[in-house]
């Protein structure tokens, strides 16, 4: 997130605004979140570049001593860059009270600021698996023109700013949505701070979504859908109208992104026979593939437990570019191809 500030904001004199920028302020110390400096350079610096916040009302008022210096200290040493790669895939937000120019109120910039990010997924602890593989692999990917975004990302799911939420199935996730964005946590910020991720569980490239799917899509797009009305637009997530944030695999389930090479050095139940049956299959069959017992050597309940376990084995992130090859999208802020998996990425980049 990149924080920025209405420069009127500080002329502000209702005591319960003051002390919330100040708790903000104290806030942005944990260095979560990008600060546009240019926002509060005429409040935090004369015309000499002198640092003169401290002496401000606000800071006199509502920071104690100590907070005061480690603010100087901080706002005085800040480096960090806001490129526009940075500026183009994360969210920005002003502070301030001017409703019309979509500023938000300190209150609300407190809550998106303080709490953690969180993605609801089918089961938190075979998805998370396969979250954690992307954010650390394409983190690691320094010739990956969106390097740095991704980079920021990994940094916040290391510090537990971005964790999973457990949603038991396709059906219950409307209701965890409901639950998160309704409570006083989330509450007028959902839209900055929740995302959904979950198997598309299409039988095939050409075969309609499940009715549970369809009508999670409803849950969405806030509309009225059916598998005689639904539009292929449905399928995408729509950032001007969409409840919130959401993705829907392209394959099957996410065991069907484990690379193949990954996938046979994991599991030895993949004999020959069925390593050159596996071979066979064109990429986009492989897609839909329902992994079982006869392709892999092992059933329903071990294909759960393990294939998760794969994402985390050490493997290129070229790998999974390559799993993804065939089903490209264009990135509409660069015009560019670019993989399923950095689709994604640039999604949860969006409420970190």
């Amino acid at each position: 997130m990149i924080v920025s500030f209405s420069l009127t904001i500080f002329d502000e004199q209702d005591c319960t605004i003051q002390e919330c920028l100040a708790d903000i302020l104290v806030l942005l110390l944990d260095d979560k979140h990008l600060i546009d400096m240019q926002s509060i350079s005429l409040i935090f610096f004369n015309e000499e570049n002198y640092y003169i916040f401290s002496d401000h009302p606000i800071a006199q008022e509502y920071m104690s001593k100590r907070n005061r210096e480690l603010l100087k200290n901080y706002i005085q040493n800040y480096r960090q860059q806001i490129t526009r790669l940075l500026k183009n895939y994360l969210s920005s937000m002003t502070i301030g009270m001017n409703y019309e120019l979509g500023e938000i109120t300190p209150q609300d910039a407190y809550r998106i600021i303080k709490h953690e990010s969180q993605i609801v997924l089918e089961n938190e602890i075979t998805d998370w698996k396969f979250i954690k593989c992307i954010c650390e692999k394409y983190a690691n990917a320094r010739r990956l023109k969106r390097n740095s975004v991704y980079q920021l990302i990994n940094k916040s799911l290391t510090n537990e700013l971005l964790i999973p939420h457990h949603s038991g199935g396709i059906g219950e996730i409307p209701k965890i949505v409901d639950s998160i964005k309704d409570s006083q946590k989330y509450k007028n910020v959902y839209k900055y701070k929740i995302m959904a991720l979950f198997d598309s569980d299409k039988p095939g490239d050409q075969k309609n979504s499940p009715s549970n799917i369809i009508a999670l899509l409803k849950y969405f797009k806030q509309k009225e859908i059916n598998d005689q009305t639904i539009q292929s637009s449905d399928y995408e997530y729509d950032p001007g109208s969409d409840l919130i944030i959401w993705h829907m695999l392209y394959k099957r389930k996410i065991e069907n992104y484990v690379p193949l090479d990954v996938l046979f050095y994991n599991l030895t139940s993949v004999d020959d026979t069925k390593k050159k049956q596996l071979k066979d299959i064109s990429p986009s069959e492989l897609d839909y593939l329902q992994y079982d017992q006869h392709n892999v050597g092992i059933g329903k309940s071990k294909i759960k437990q393990q294939f998760p376990d794969f994402f985390l084995k050490h493997f290129s992130y070229e790998e999974l570019e390559k799993r993804c090859e065939h089903h490209k999208i264009q990135d509409v802020i660069s015009g560019e191809r670019i993989s399923e998996i950095e689709q994604i990425l640039l999604k949860i980049a969006r409420i970190v």
